[in-house]
């Protein structure tokens, strides 16, 4: 313990040590250093100290702060979960590493070269709305509420953006498509539900966008019914059916005026 620790107090056999860091202080708060035996960071790096403020003054106070932490931090080691809490932004670097590795294999094993477009999207998707918004926050305090509230902030995302930003991005949606805020919806499920597997978190919260709670299906173009595919496919099969007469330009016509099918 360095000399320039004052009213150094022990508790648990030395695994907790309380001290004051300037006792001319009008408030000298102490600060706590705590030890548990196999403690790690996110990374899987042993940690040797814990160290943290218990912002208290007085000493009863600050031991019940720091047996508190104690206790958390022989959960956490004991579960071999991280006792170093990390914001969303780090969370996402660590689940993106690992997601780009499997979209680039998955892009290869196809003989394809150069970088997906799925890639790309979830780079411009991230950096314009998932760590805009969730990025500074610590992963504890990260709840449901606040969870939900990112698709209110979303949907009015482009209405409250600057005019700089609109005229930099001129293909913006001011309504975001409900494919769009599916495939959203898809990604951050993801996210959590890795840190969930990973144990970087102990919940899995509700992600659902405001078209998917209110059952709106995706806009598709109009199917046909039973009798228009009827009379379809009437009048195709008339004309998969050679040879018909070559016209002036050189081309089989179909008599009933539709192109006639090219074999593959």
């Amino acid at each position: 313990m360095s000399a320039g620790y004052l009213n150094k107090v022990e508790l648990k056999d030395g695994q907790i040590v309380l001290f004051q860091r300037n006792a001319n202080s009008k408030r000298p708060i102490y600060h706590m250093r705590i030890h548990v035996r196999g403690m790690r960071d996110i990374h899987g790096n042993k940690l040797t100290y814990w160290k943290s403020t218990t912002n208290e003054s007085d000493l009863d106070e600050a031991k019940r702060v720091a047996l508190d932490k104690f206790d958390e931090l022989r959960i956490l080691t004991r579960d071999n979960r991280s006792v170093i809490e990390i914001n969303f932004a780090e969370l996402y670097v660590l689940w993106w590493k690992e997601k780009k590795i499997r979209l680039d294999a998955s892009f290869a094993a196809k003989g394809r070269t150069g970088q997906t477009e799925r890639v790309g999207w979830y780079e411009k998707q991230s950096k314009r709305y998932w760590l805009a918004y969730f990025g500074s926050k610590k992963i504890g305090e990260i709840n449901q509420a606040y969870v939900s509230g990112y698709w209110t902030w979303r949907m009015a995302y482009w209405a409250l953006g600057s005019e700089a930003e609109k005229k930099a991005f001129p293909n913006f949606a001011l309504n975001p498509s409900k494919k769009t805020l599916d495939m959203e919806q898809s990604a951050l499920r993801e996210i959590f539900s890795w840190s969930n597997a990973n144990k970087v978190i102990t919940y899995q919260p509700i992600i659902q966008n405001p078209y998917a709670r209110q059952g709106i299906a995706p806009k598709r173009r109009a199917s046909f019914d039973e009798h228009e595919w009827l009379m379809s496919d009437n009048h195709l099969g008339r004309c998969r059916q050679p040879p018909w007469p070559v016209g002036l330009n050189g081309n089989r016509a179909c008599p009933s005026g539709g192109q006639p099918h090219r074999p593959d």
